[in-house]
């Protein structure tokens, strides 16, 4: 989580310079290679601003990136990008962790084919 400085496709930039292929590539390559992605998240889309009148450039230069282990897991977390310009030129990120939800029994479920089943009245016999 943080400023990555860079931006992973065009989209992410409003304003100044259209960015080129070779200024997007090494990130890409980079959180391809590792194995990240960015969290699902809400609020800014644009993260940061030059903050200059008449010029503004605005981009997604803050990020909160997870691995796969993260999703697997199935971490449940909240992030949110706040309005730049409080603090920094960045937006505030807040990631927040939710306790999981408990774990909800699921009832035994019979199947009346595994009665049909050739082994099953042994199988039954012997347990």
């Amino acid at each position: 989580m943080g400023d990555f400085n860079c931006i992973l496709s065009p989209e992410e930039k409003s304003g100044g310079n259209i960015p080129q292929a070779h200024e997007l590539t090494d990130f890409q390559e980079c959180s391809m290679s590792l194995g990240i992605q960015d969290l699902p998240y809400r609020g800014c889309k644009l993260t940061w601003s030059n903050s200059t009148v008449g010029n503004t450039i605005w981009s997604k230069l803050d990020r909160a990136m997870c691995n796969n282990a993260w999703f697997s897991n199935a971490l449940n977390s909240d992030v949110q990008f706040l309005q730049p310009g409080m603090i920094s030129d960045h937006s505030p990120c807040l990631l927040t962790m939710k306790q999981p939800d408990p774990a909800r029994k699921r009832p035994f479920k019979f199947y009346n084919m595994w009665a049909q089943h050739h082994t099953f009245n042994h199988l039954m016999q012997h347990k």
